[in-house]
């Protein structure tokens, strides 16, 4: 079960059901069931998740590499965790990478070596068609490191490219940006 359908929600669920396909059932629990799809924030865990003994102090406390809960073969991304990233769903995006591929590889039978890293990209529009982009990693007891690169012309492809692969992985269409 995959509660949530934020970036992490979607990505988790995407990989793991085109890596495993009928090997392993997926139930996406949504806004139907009171969770909401996409972009918000959350300030806490969810009633449902505190009320499950996952989390600690309102959130569920993860190994910062893996994902795992103090419960073995049990994972939390995105929003809800306490792994020291910002709340933002293109870092749930990359927890949820770690998580399924350690799926995938516990399905099949195997193991995973696969490690969350904390780095994450965001875009910044600039106007007249110029966007930067930010390159930060976030590990637990360091600075953040990162970079700025542009802004320039360039990225606003590379941004739009970002995002229609997204939305082509995720929904299984395409999608074309505005002009």
């Amino acid at each position: 079960m995959v509660l949530g359908a934020g970036f992490g929600g979607l990505e988790l669920s995407t990989v793991v059901a085109q890596r495993c396909g009928t090997d392993v059932e997926l139930t996406l629990v949504d806004q139907a069931e009171g969770f909401v799809f996409g972009f918000s924030k959350l300030d806490r865990a969810p009633d449902v998740v505190t009320a499950s003994g996952l989390a600690v102090d309102g959130w569920i406390p993860v190994d910062p590499g893996t994902c795992e809960t103090a419960f073995p073969g049990v994972y939390a991304v995105g929003d809800v965790t306490s792994i020291g990233t910002p709340k933002a769903g293109v870092f749930a995006e990359g927890q949820a990478a770690v998580v399924a591929e350690r799926i995938v590889a516990t399905v099949q039978g195997g193991t995973s070596a696969a490690r969350y890293d904390g780095r994450g990209i965001c875009y910044l529009e600039f106007g007249h068609d110029r966007v930067a982009k930010v390159d930060v990693t976030f590990r637990p007891g360091e600075r953040p490191v990162g970079g700025l690169e542009g802004p320039s012309t360039a990225l606003a492809a590379d941004k739009s490219a970002f995002g229609t692969d997204r939305i082509r992985r995720w929904f299984g269409h395409e999608w074309v940006p505005a002009a």
